[in-house]
């Protein structure tokens, strides 16, 4: 079609919403992807006077929103497929490399963890019963807002008469559950065939055994065909770690690296005795103190069965009590959250290897999901690491080979501009700061003439900018960025599949520490690829359909914190889809923001370019020129500047990729 002659035209709501939420302590990494990250695209946008803001029409109700990644919906009838990459030098789920043991604590030290001695043992074994507590037995109370009780029958109860708690079952990853005492005679039968593949089950409390039907429980999930593993409930500062762990062994809590037997798993959650410290939640430690606990306890177990425990918490009561130590990555995590997301991780961590996601279904006792495919889980049972497995693909030809800039990094911005040309040369444009324009460009690889899209983003939160490529091919690769200049060997993200696909990057799941990609599939759909600490990317759900013709940019266009996606229409209708940070839209009426954005062949998202925290859009245009449009941070537009004149047509701009001009 003829390019539409007008200038774009922007539309501004005028609501306030708070611009200035950052992502904590990830300040390089926000201002990078306050939207997407930068992503190639073709060739710098003109610029003619923009009209005055036009009151928006109604706009019309699609694409739907779909449903939210965490939901156990089906995927998309025609979903792309790309093959499994290749398998990383270590598994996908973290938690399965063998950490190194730290050193043993003194007597001393150990002695000063052991803080509640004047406990009433008596009065503790009455509050404990025959069962004990249980694996997330405080985290229930304070979700539902009552004490947590269980019957005998292994059903949950709340003793504050609250109903039961509904659930959603996450999709992906491999489900599994824990039961204890409270659940005796568990129909391991029914369990397999709902679905649960692994089993925790608990075997002790403190210094002693409390679950008389650990034996039948822990045989009976192997019978099945289950992989199990036993787990401890933590009474810290009653006894030392190390004699608790002792306590564990002695009860079952062994490891085997048979492929079957999970590693141990480590309970530290809410205290549940006013016995003990009078009930103070963090056991009347403080969080040098339970650190120093925990690490005993850690260090006994690697020591005499050659496994770290995996530790199982909750992010609350981690920032709590441990004073949100940092000191425990090498431990696999069991996180407790009942919700239709994980949220925010412990400090240790960036990332789960098992989520307790229900206390009410589909599972007797708990259920949980492995992050992971089962081959993983088998992989993370085994505690090695099964070497890599060389891909069975054609690499892109020629690869690319970037060159490091003058000094440093090679793009040492979020608001530089990264382009190929149509050699295959890839440019870094430096943007000149507070000047909202660029300087002198500089080579920084080349190979570049067969990527579709290229997305600018630091992937791995090194504090360096990477390199996403999409080939041609189908193949999704990934450069880390060294701090010298260069780029690593990349790494395969996608051996195939990829080759229809539009892709945008950024923070969609506000809680996780690592970037998301979002791809439109040739049908339509749009589906959630997240990145696990291993290396791998996963497919998380699909999050919208019908969006066939609409080219996607992923930014935080309102100012609340959480990534929207702009959608262009095939009219050249800019429309708003608000996220929720979650993973899935805002269920609303589509707001356009923008017309006349039909003549636009090229979008990407800078930050830091007008001002330092500032976000805006560089919009190529169809007579070659590159035009810079400020958001407001209040859902609207600033005033656009030209900073490219003519002769960016032929350039694949880092933001995107190229979009045809309607």
């Amino acid at each position: 079609m003829t390019p539409h002659a007008r200038d774009a035209q922007i539309r501004d709501s005028g609501h306030h919403l708070d611009s200035t939420t950052r992502r904590p302590s990830r300040a390089l990494t926000r201002a990078l992807t306050a939207a997407t990250a930068l992503a190639l695209v073709v060739g710098p946008g003109a610029g003619a006077a923009i009209a005055a803001p036009v009151s928006p029409t109604a706009p019309d109700g699609t694409p739907s929103s779909g449903t939210p990644w965490t939901a156990a919906a089906a995927l998309p009838t025609q979903q792309l497929s790309p093959a499994a990459p290749a398998a990383p030098a270590r598994s996908s789920a973290p938690g399965t490399t063998l950490p190194q043991q730290s050193a043993p604590l003194t007597e001393a030290q150990r002695a000063a963890t052991v803080v509640t001695k004047g406990t009433d043992l008596a009065a503790l074994k009455k509050e404990q019963g025959a069962n004990g507590a249980f694996l997330g037995q405080s985290v229930k109370g304070r979700a539902s807002g009552g004490g947590p009780a269980r019957t005998q029958s292994g059903t949950n109860s709340n003793t504050a008469g609250k109903s039961i708690l509904s659930y959603t079952i996450p999709s992906g990853g491999v489900l599994g559950m824990d039961v204890s005492g409270w659940q005796q005679n568990v129909n391991w039968s029914t369990a397999w065939n709902q679905g649960s593949r692994f089993a925790y089950v608990k075997s002790s409390e403190g210094n002693a055994k409390i679950n008389d039907y650990f034996g039948q429980q822990y045989n009976g999930a192997a019978a099945m065909g289950m992989i199990r593993g036993a787990y401890h409930f933590a009474l810290p500062g009653v006894t030392s770690g190390a004699s608790q762990a002792d306590a564990f062994i002695a009860s079952g809590g062994g490891w085997s690296g048979d492929g079957k037997t999970l590693p141990p798993l480590l309970d530290v959650e809410y205290n549940p005795y006013s016995a003990i410290a009078g009930g103070n939640v963090c056991f009347g430690l403080s969080g040098p103190q339970m650190v120093s606990w925990i690490k005993d306890f850690s260090n006994r177990m690697q020591a005499r069965t050659g496994r770290a425990p995996a530790i199982y918490t909750t992010t609350d009561w981690w920032s709590k009590c441990t004073g949100n130590s940092t000191a425990f990555g090498d431990n696999p995590l069991h996180l407790a959250a009942y919700s239709s997301w994980v949220g925010p991780m412990p400090a240790s961590w960036s990332t789960f290897s098992i989520w307790q996601f229900s206390s009410t279904g589909p599972f007797v006792g708990d259920s949980n999901q492995w992050n992971g495919s089962y081959a993983q889980l088998q992989t993370f049972a085994r505690g090695a690491v099964v070497p890599p497995v060389p891909p069975a693909v054609v690499k892109p030809a020629p690869a690319p080979k970037p060159k490091p800039a003058p000094s440093g990094p090679s793009i040492k911005s979020a608001a530089d501009v990264v382009a190929a040309d149509s050699g295959g040369t890839l440019w870094n444009y430096p943007a000149v700061d507070g000047k909202t324009a660029l300087s002198g460009r500089y080579r920084i690889g080349s190979g570049w003439a067969s990527a579709r899209s290229v997305t600018v983003i630091d992937w791995n939160n090194d504090g360096y900018f990477d390199l996403l490529a999409q080939w041609r091919s189908g193949i999704v690769t990934m450069y880390t960025g060294k701090p010298t200049g260069g780029f690593n060997t990349p790494r395969i993200l996608f051996t195939g599949g990829m080759a229809g696909a539009q892709l945008t990057v950024g923070y969609w799941i506000a809680s996780s520490a690592s970037p998301q990609i979002l791809s439109r599939n040739t049908d339509g759909t749009v589906t959630l690829w997240r990145y696990t600490d291993g290396g791998y990317v996963y497919n998380a759900g699909t999050i919208g359909r019908g969006w066939n013709g609409l080219d996607m940019t992923m930014v935080d266009f309102d100012g609340d914190g959480y990534q929207d996606i702009l959608a262009r229409r095939g009219n050249g209708d800019l429309a708003l889809y608000r996220g929720n940070g979650r993973g899935s839209f805002v269920g609303e009426a589509r707001r356009v923001v923008g017309w006349g954005w039909n003549a636009i062949t090229a979008l990407s998202i800078t930050s830091g370019f007008a001002t330092d925290g500032s976000t805006g859009i560089n919009a190529r245009r169809t007579d070659g020129t590159l035009q810079h449009y400020p958001l407001s941070g209040r859902g609207g537009w600033g005033t656009r500047t030209q900073i490219g004149n003519g002769g960016w047509n032929p350039m694949l701009i880092a933001g995107g990729e190229t979009i045809r001009a309607n």
